[in-house]
């Protein structure tokens, strides 16, 4: 089966990348820090509960306007210099 060279793909919300944040990143954990805001920006609009989730923490500030931008209550946990968890209260009903 031949793959669909025809697919759409569009941003969806700012990576915030323009005064070269990620300068010094290969292409490989550049795509994982945006997969990881994804991911995160995802569950803050869709998932109701409260949850947590492990962040790189050079995508900190990405993740904490994120959270920010939902209206959810969050804070963060440093688990160490490159990794940390956002913790999420649930979504006011």
């Amino acid at each position: 089966m031949a793959a669909d060279n025809n697919a759409e793909f569009a941003l969806q919300k700012s990576f915030g990348i323009d005064h070269g944040e990620l300068k010094g990143q290969s292409r490989q954990q550049s795509f994982c820090l945006g997969y990881e805001l994804a991911t995160i920006d995802t569950m803050l609009h869709y998932e109701k509960r409260s949850f947590f989730k492990p962040y790189h923490t050079v995508n900190h500030l990405r993740i904490e306007a994120a959270c920010k931008g939902s209206g959810r209550q969050y804070k963060f946990k440093v688990l160490n210099d490159d990794w940390g968890e956002v913790h999420v209260s649930p979504a006011k009903k």
